[in-house]
């Protein structure tokens, strides 16, 4: 065989003895041309085949391995791989080299020969009992490396006869990693991953077109499928698994899901299915479930993917539920038809009372709500509380009233009429005045003075007595009097005065001025400021009881006038009502006060 075009004389000389059948002269022309040039492939070549045709097989395979060596040192593999099979030929009993050959067939990428050769010495291996040979000869096998599924296929089918279960999961595993994989082999490689265990995330995103090749494998796949979205919840390979089988098939899937991830997606393929199956109940369930999802989480595309189910929610219960949904999610362009709808399945449930409700709130109108009727029962207005006999809280009416008294250009202020309670026949009077702080009586002011009122405005008139005992305000209503079981008087000091008073004794160098406050055009044409002790007392009680040694308690329960005896009628054009007459109080004016006084 010659291996190399060119040919000198002498490797002429030798071809022209081997054709001749003059093998021993074949054998020394070759050996006078390796002593000059030892790298001659094709004198190595023709020694070998004489060799080889003498009989001398030990020779012809010492020259085949010493120009196998020169081929593997050099970029020969095509003719290494054809010396081997002339080897094997020669000597079939030499499996050595069939393991050569697969090796050289494995590094020429012609993977199904090397397979076949492998295959080959495994099952005579196996044939004669030898396990180690056997055990070798299967390792080698799961190191064939192939880019073609079908080739991986047929290893796996070689372990599962030959190997063992890891031997089978590693293969599979390469497998799986391939970028391209036949259909029929992807079912191969997965069901041999899951049935060694092997690592699922060799194989998870394999599964979509697993399962689409066996739907009925989707079962023994929910948990796999469920953990790896738990850990990462992909839409695309969602959708694409989603996609790959039936949806009845992957409602344990979407239940699962559901749990960790309240996502719309999930919950759309749940509503889908169960419209597809008739489940009713399913379907409101699942609207019920959506409904309580939390505020945080319930968005718009929540509401828009429940209103894609609208035609579907018939019962006012999945209506109320989807009203639900449209509040959270702030829907507001779809709610004016949930409402509707809602409205239309109460009036053909039957009930009226709610039916109107919703259409009260579709149009703006404010239905009475049971609650706060039942609340508003419970509440005590002004016009109904019975407040005449209450002091306190007649004082608290007198300062309300006080305040709303409006601000504007103040109208003409008649006389203040004083009255003084019914007293025991004596000529024995005393004045006692309310306690008051003289450090402080300048700084703080009255209740009067606080509600903007100032009892130092008004005249008293001789010709006007009142009978009365009520004060009436613009506002026109009518304060109430006093028991005489009142509390103190407002500044907390009584100062008893006898007839023989002297205002020096107490006052000592204090200068008594007139009021200074501006005093209204109406009221100035009337009343002119003094500086005495009248002036003084404008803001503090006055009550005048009989002296006796008793004790001052009794004196103030003797008979008493207090601010809420007096009566101020701030609106003469208003008619007044008909006061509520005291029985036997007579009354005084300034000016009799004054008469009194100087007794």
């Amino acid at each position: 065989m010659l291996f190399f075009g060119r040919k000198d004389k002498t490797f002429q000389d030798a071809m022209s003895f081997y054709s001749k059948k003059n093998y021993k002269q074949t054998v020394k022309a070759c050996g006078d041309i390796l002593s000059s040039q030892p790298d001659n492939f094709e004198a190595l070549n023709l020694m070998g085949d004489a060799y080889c045709m003498t009989g001398d097989k030990e020779k012809c395979l010492e020259v085949y391995d010493a120009l196998l060596k020169k081929f593997e040192g050099g970029n020969y593999l095509d003719k290494s791989i054809a010396l081997v099979k002339k080897i094997i030929r020669n000597y079939p009993d030499k499996e050595s080299y069939q393991e050569k050959l697969s090796e050289l067939y494995g590094q020429k990428a012609l993977v199904r020969e090397q397979i076949n050769i492998l295959t080959a010495l495994l099952e005579a291996k196996t044939r004669r009992g030898f396990v180690q040979e056997t055990d070798r000869i299967v390792r080698r096998l799961t190191s064939v490396k192939s880019a073609h599924s079908s080739d991986i296929a047929v290893l796996i089918d070689i372990m599962r006869r030959y190997g063992s279960s890891n031997e089978v999961r590693l293969t599979a595993e390469k497998g799986l990693a391939l970028k391209k994989i036949d259909s029929a082999d992807l079912t191969l490689f997965i069901n041999c991953a899951i049935e060694t265990e092997a690592d699922s995330q060799l194989y998870i995103k394999h599964l979509p077109g697993y399962i689409k090749s066996n739907p009925d494998k989707i079962s023994s796949l929910t948990d796999i499928i469920a953990e790896h979205l738990e850990k990462n919840f992909d839409k695309a390979y969602f959708a694409e698994i989603v996609s790959s089988a039936e949806l009845s098939s992957l409602v344990p899937l979407f239940v699962r899901l559901k749990r960790k991830y309240p996502k719309p997606e999930i919950y759309s393929y749940l509503l889908e299915n169960a419209v597809a199956e008739g489940h009713g109940d399913s379907f409101g369930q699942i609207l019920t479930e959506i409904a309580s999802v939390s505020d945080a989480v319930l968005d718009y595309s929540f509401a828009k993917m429940c209103f894609k189910f609208i035609g579907e929610m018939n019962s006012t219960d999945t209506l109320e539920s989807m009203r639900t949904i449209v509040e959270k999610a702030q829907a507001m362009d779809m709610k004016h038809q949930v409402l509707d709808l809602l409205r239309e399945a109460y009036a053909r449930a039957g009930d009226k009372e709610s039916a109107q409700r919703i259409d009260d709130e579709l149009y703006g109108r404010k239905s009475p709500d049971p609650v706060d009727s039942g609340r508003e029962a419970n509440v005590l207005s002004i016009d109904s509380f019975d407040h005449t006999d209450d002091p306190e809280v007649n004082d608290i009416l007198e300062f309300s009233l006080m305040d709303s008294i409006p601000s504007g250009k103040k109208k003409p202020v008649p006389e203040p009429v004083v009255e003084i309670p019914s007293e025991p026949e004596t000529d024995d009077f005393s004045i006692v005045t309310s306690e008051f702080d003289l450090d402080s009586f300048v700084s703080v002011p009255s209740a009067s003075e606080d509600q903007g009122l100032d009892l130092d405005k008004f005249a008293s008139s001789e010709g006007e007595s009142s009978q009365n005992g009520f004060i009436e305000s613009e506002t026109g209503i009518e304060e109430p009097e006093h028991e005489e079981e009142h509390s103190k008087p407002v500044h907390g000091m009584i100062l008893h005065v006898d007839e023989d008073f002297d205002e020096a004794e107490i006052f000592g160098d204090i200068e008594i001025k007139p009021q200074t406050q501006d005093i209204p055009q109406a009221v100035s044409e009337q009343y002119e400021p003094k500086g005495g002790i009248d002036d003084l007392f404008d803001d503090l009680e006055i009550i005048i009881e009989k002296e006796e040694p008793s004790g001052r308690e009794e004196a103030v329960e003797a008979g008493a006038l207090t601010l809420d005896d007096l009566t101020f009628d701030f609106d003469s054009e208003k008619p007044k009502p008909e006061p509520r007459k005291k029985e036997d109080s007579p009354s005084i004016t300034s000016g009799a006060l004054d008469e009194l006084l100087e007794k």
